[in-house]
């Protein structure tokens, strides 16, 4: 099976060609021979002179039934050839191949016309001759360009004046080519027909020699080398980003079998030949790949050579499968390439999405297939481009899954179908393996996780990078939008915050208070209770004391002698009551004692132990005397005032 990959990738390079939609419209135009549709891409070079007509060479298919003559008329001054049988069962690859044998001119420079017959189909490489429904006389014109040279002898033609002799060393064949090449001979032309020489397709040619930043548009004469000029020219390791499927080795195999079986029929063809064929129609690893890959000596070796799926079929779960993504991607495209997300898609989605807005960024989803046509493309020339992971590494968390193998399809569906919903997943199940690789950007605002823009892999790098650039721009004039809302929203919580802070404050400080004022009001009623303890307990001891007073002036009352008469020798004792300024008058015999009058003042309320008895002249306190001395000893006689002082 041809890879288009890497028909794409010869062809852009033989045309310059950036964009890939286009280089792929012209392929499918030309059904992809990339010969035919370089022919058509590039501008048409001059006329060249009118080609001899030579005898008709007879070329005969052996059909079922009865054998088709042909005759192909050649514009390369090569004489009649005799017929050549070719099987019907044969392809226009093995057609091209006889006619080089004998015209030495290679397939990659031929072009037959008569070959379309009745069938309408597109005539390419590998279609079969029996598939063209040609009639039994047909007559095919073989034209081939005027500028090409002698492929068993490039040195032979002479040199005319003006042309420019480059002066080719091929380090592989070890060998030193000189060409003539007019001057209005592109780079281009000059690419294509030293690929003829040596077996190096145009996209697998090192050269060193040529100006800087050629362009392989421009003539010779244009790119202002000298007319005698040095090249070497080396080749390009193989590209190996291309895993070999089940499927296209077994077709490779039929293939192989019928070009070895072509190389029978066509009496003994060299490997060389057949491989030049595909240098310039097939992909450079197919090339060298297929012919040793069914070498019974080289199975083991083509066996190593098979890459491995990005993700094998139901591998793991899906952490162990992103991680066994990231390293086979590593190992098949090298480095640069997008940081890949060692997580689950819902781990990406909190690491990208669901951050703070400040740090939140966008999430690229890479779904991988290799059976696409632009995969190999879009991965080395735009994705692990430097300017493209560096930027994805910066502002996007990149999560990749493959999806060649149903089973990871069906995993990849359903985490879609979690995360986006059953309608994103059905539009992923439907999408023509054509429109894969992509690039999934999605993106959260407003509190909405969704797909924002998908990429398909049919971009160059300077689409890529300006979609990416304009997503990222669109989504961070979105973002900062609500990170404005989100910084407001944090102010109005703060003053909220705030508030709601001086709200408790002023609540605990209430609370405090309250508090307080509870303990001083439990204070104070504990204060009252002990005072009116105490104030019950002093009110208890003074009736009590009362008691014991009024008990012992009652007792003292009933031991105080009579008042003497007035007409009886008596002396008359005045006593000052304190506080109401009253007086208490009451005669005693001279011969009563000091404590019978005490014991008359103890039965008035004035005990002697509260209250003092001072006299006026001189001043003593009665009670601190002798209470046995007689009135008249202290000479309280015939009268006298005594003033009562409380204690």
């Amino acid at each position: 099976m041809t890879s288009r990959e890497e028909i794409l990738a010869d062809f852009q390079a033989c045309t310059g060609i950036e964009d890939v939609e286009m280089a792929i419209t012209q392929l499918e135009d030309a059904g992809w021979v990339l010969l035919d549709a370089v022919n058509k891409a590039l501008p048409p070079a001059p006329a060249p002179p009118a080609p001899p007509v030579v005898e008709p060479m007879n070329t005969a298919f052996l059909g079922a039934s009865s054998d088709t003559p042909i005759d192909v008329d050649s514009d390369s001054g090569t004489p009649p050839q005799s017929m050549m049988p070719v099987p019907d069962n044969e392809d226009v690859k093995t057609l091209k191949t006889l006619i080089q044998a004998e015209t030495n001119c290679p397939p990659c420079q031929q072009t037959l016309r008569g070959l379309n017959g009745n069938s309408g189909l597109l005539v390419s490489n590998r279609r079969r001759l029996s598939e063209l429904s040609l009639p039994k006389e047909n007559f095919l014109h073989l034209i081939t360009p005027s500028a090409l040279m002698d492929t068993d002898n490039p040195e032979s033609k002479p040199a005319e004046p003006g042309d420019f002799k480059l002066h080719i060393h091929c380090i592989p064949q070890a060998k030193t080519y000189d060409l003539n090449f007019r001057p209005t001979h592109s780079v281009l032309n000059v690419k294509l027909d030293v690929a003829s020489l040596t077996n190096i397709s145009v996209s697998r040619q090192e050269w060193t020699g040529w100006p800087v930043a050629i362009n392989d548009d421009l003539s010779l004469a244009q790119i202002g080398i000298p007319q005698d000029h040095k090249l070497t020219l080396d080749r390009k390791p193989g590209p190996s980003d291309m895993p070999i499927l089940d499927g296209s080795v077994a077709s490779s195999s039929t293939s192989t079998t019928q070009r070895q079986s072509t190389s029978n029929h066509s009496g003994g063809l060299g490997e060389s030949e057949d491989d030049f064929e595909d240098a310039m129609s097939e992909p450079a690893h197919m090339e060298d790949d297929d012919d040793d890959l069914f070498d019974p000596a080289n199975l083991g070796a083509a066996s190593s050579k098979r890459l491995q799926p990005l993700i094998p079929d139901d591998y793991g779960d899906n952490v162990m499968a992103s991680l066994k993504f990231s390293e086979e991607f590593t190992a098949r495209y090298g480095t640069p390439h997008p940081g890949f997300f060692p997580g689950t898609l819902d781990d990406a989605i909190k690491e990208s999405c669901m951050q703070p807005p400040k740090q939140r960024k966008m999430l690229a989803i890479y779904l991988h297939h290799d059976n696409s046509v632009l995969t190999n493309v879009f991965c080395t020339q735009a994705l692990c481009a430097d300017s493209v992971v560096a930027f994805l590494n910066e502002n996007f968390v990149t999560f990749g899954w493959d999806l060649t193998f149903s089973s990871n399809k069906k995993r990849a569906l359903d985490m879609i179908t979690n995360h986006f919903g059953s309608v994103t997943a059905a539009t992923v199940r439907n999408l023509d393996i054509e429109r894969l690789p992509l690039l999934a950007l999605v993106y959260k605002l407003r509190g909405t996780t969704e797909i924002f823009q998908i990429i398909h892999g049919n971009v160059t790098l300077d689409e890529l990078m300006s979609q990416l650039l304009q997503a990222h721009d669109t989504y961070f004039a979105q973002l900062a939008v609500e990170i404005r809302e989100e910084e407001e929203r944090q102010a109005r919580d703060a003053v909220k915050r705030e508030q709601d802070l001086a709200f408790e404050m002023a609540q605990h400080a209430d609370r405090e208070k309250e508090l307080v004022k509870q303990r001083e009001e439990e204070d104070r009623l504990e204060e009252e209770r002990i005072q009116e303890a105490i104030r019950r307990s002093e009110e208890e001891a003074r009736l009590k004391e009362e008691a014991e007073k009024e008990r012992v002036r009652k007792e003292v009352a009933k031991t105080v002698p009579e008042e003497p008469p007035l007409d009886a020798k008596h002396t008359k004792i005045r006593f000052r009551i304190p506080g109401d300024n009253s007086n208490l008058e009451r005669r005693f015999l001279p011969s009563d004692s000091l404590q019978t009058l005490l014991d008359f003042l103890t039965s008035k309320g004035f005990n002697s132990d509260e209250f003092k008895v001072l006299s006026s002249w001189p001043r003593r306190d009665l009670t601190s005397l002798e209470r046995t001395s007689s009135l008249e000893e202290l000479k309280l006689c015939p009268q006298e005032t005594l003033t009562l002082e409380e204690r």
